[in-house]
């Protein structure tokens, strides 16, 4: 993906060690109810994590269960294929 968009900038994700460890900066411009972050976008985010550890171009599935509201700021992804 380039950077000609802002959601292409705004769900980067980076390497940042073995195993499918990630880092990104989840930004206040994808804002839900309340002025959580909104959950598409963290899973947005953590679909280009799991499309960079896979051994494929794209994921078939993806699913993901958010234990708590996100906030804005920096984040850590750990992406996992298990099938």
């Amino acid at each position: 993906m380039g950077g000609d968009y802002a959601f292409d900038e705004d769900s980067r994700v980076v390497a940042a060690g073995p195993g499918g460890a990630f880092t990104a900066d989840l930004t206040g411009g994808w804002n839900g109810t309340a002025g959580v972050v909104n959950g598409g976008y963290m899973l947005a985010t953590c679909t280009r994590a799991l499309a960079l550890a896979m051994p494929l171009p794209d994921p078939v599935v993806v699913s993901g269960f958010f234990l708590r509201p996100g906030t804005a700021g920096p984040a850590e992804v750990r992406a996992s294929v298990i099938r």
